[in-house]
């Protein structure tokens, strides 16, 4: 199926007529970058507010975390040469690099992924457990 070192022929079989229908389709190459408030405003709900949601919304740095976490896997994206959120968590990388050695270079970004994950659930539970000393001084 396309390989440039060896000969090729047409495959009637299943595999090679799904590879022939999908061949020219490419993958959605949306980044997290192409988020924005536009278009969170598009699918946002007034209705579903409550009263007093603003307040505790300020309290909480869920945004904050959301961006921090999204400049960092930006970064692990670009170092990487990796185009999709979903390529970089699943390691179902679809085009790799010539420089990219699959079992190193997978082993680091799982790696990366771990631990850029553990660190953002210590932002959660750093602010859980601040949150629950405050409320115990009260």
């Amino acid at each position: 199926m396309e390989k440039q070192d060896k000969t090729c022929y047409e495959s009637q079989h299943i595999v090679g007529n799904l590879y022939r229908e999908v061949n020219g389709i490419a993958p959605s190459t949306t980044t997290i970058k192409s988020f924005a408030k536009e278009v969170a405003m598009q699918f946002y709900d007034t209705d579903m507010e409550v009263n007093g949601f603003k307040e505790v919304a300020m309290q909480f740095d869920g945004f904050k975390y959301r961006t921090e976490y999204d400049n960092k896997l930006g970064n692990l994206m670009d170092y990487y040469g990796i185009k999709t959120e979903a390529e970089m968590l699943s390691r179902c990388i679809m085009e790799m690099a010539k420089s990219f050695d699959k079992k190193r270079d997978l082993e680091a970004i799982s790696f990366s992924v771990r631990s850029l994950r553990k660190e953002a659930r210590a932002w959660f539970n750093k602010k859980k457990n601040d949150s629950d000393s405050s409320h115990k001084d009260v």
